[in-house]
């Protein structure tokens, strides 16, 4: 649109420059009456006086106010008239304006879902693992014009060799990989992955760590427990295993040897009984009293 805007009237050498006012005759007046009345002290019987004298400067600044109000509302009455009518102008110069913009915009997302497509197609070509979809790793740079798809199938690549490297990573954790590749199919961080896979590790051990001492506190109680069962019984802890020197060969009388020869034939039978503590007593008794020899398995 060529047509120029031209203000007729009033000429620029007509606009006010200045609002002329005897500023230094009131401002050489407030002066003398400020000195004044930050100097006074009031007593306590010219309360009175003092409250007169706040009025008569409180109106003074009244006045003073009501003609600033007024001289700016005439300063700006040409203005909002003119500012009015401006913004009819605009208004209709804005509104073929916004019915261009829609029209861009629409081209631009029809080119952009366009595009969108041609990228959709690189990335299935491209054969990425079922959970990596394409919003995962989706850059919004790629639908700007300036971004070529050539480029794009390069980031494609890269992104796809990253992955790569990264699951080849998790999958080298031994006993935290599944907990690692669990979290970086949830978030594709590989630091985040790497460190939920030490963290598994580390509750496994601990864990196992916990189940072995409370075993071998189990294993201590029923220890003492069989301990005692056995000091109320009478029965005499089993004997330590050593090593010892063989015996010297003992030399049999005639009649000793006669005597071994006519003792009874012993038989060695083992077995288990399911007793409780006095039946237990009962057949120890029984054991001893008929000589018979025994000795308690422990498992």
């Amino acid at each position: 649109m060529a047509l120029e805007l031209k203000i007729i009237s009033p000429s620029e050498e007509g606009f006010v420059k200045q609002i002329v006012w005897n500023a230094d005759e009131i401002a050489e007046y407030v002066a003398g009456r400020v000195g004044y009345y930050k100097n006074l002290v009031y007593t306590d019987d010219q309360i009175v006086e003092a409250k007169k004298d706040r009025a008569e400067l409180n109106k003074f600044i009244s006045a003073l106010k009501a003609k600033d109000r007024e001289i700016k509302k005439l300063c700006l009455q040409p203005y909002e008239e003119f500012h009015q009518k401006m913004q009819l102008i605009i208004a209709q110069v804005e509104e073929p304006v916004n019915l261009i913009d829609k029209q861009v915009k629409d081209y631009e997302d029809q080119q952009k879902a366009a595009k969108t497509e041609e990228i959709k197609k690189l990335f299935e070509e491209k054969g990425f693992q079922p959970w990596v979809t394409l919003d995962r790793i989706w850059n919004p740079s790629w639908l700007n014009k300036s971004y070529s798809l050539k480029k794009i199938e390069a980031d494609l690549s890269t992104i796809q060799h990253s992955i790569g490297e990264d699951i080849l990573l998790i999958n080298q954790m031994g006993e935290g990989q599944p907990a690692a590749l669990r979290e970086y199919q949830r978030s594709m961080d590989k630091t985040k992955a790497v460190e939920a896979g030490k963290r598994y590790i580390e509750a496994k051990y601990a864990e196992q760590r916990m189940a072995e001492t409370i075993d071998r506190q189990r294993d201590e109680e029923a220890r003492r427990a069989q301990e005692e069962i056995d000091r109320d019984l009478g029965i005499a802890p089993a004997p330590v295993e050593a090593h010892t020197e063989a015996p010297e060969p003992v030399s049999v009388a005639p009649a000793q040897k006669e005597e071994q020869q006519q003792a009874p034939e012993t038989k060695k039978i083992s077995f288990s009984v399911w007793v409780t503590r006095e039946q237990l007593a009962a057949l120890n008794k029984c054991l001893k009293d008929n000589g018979i020899k025994f000795e308690q398995i422990r498992n």
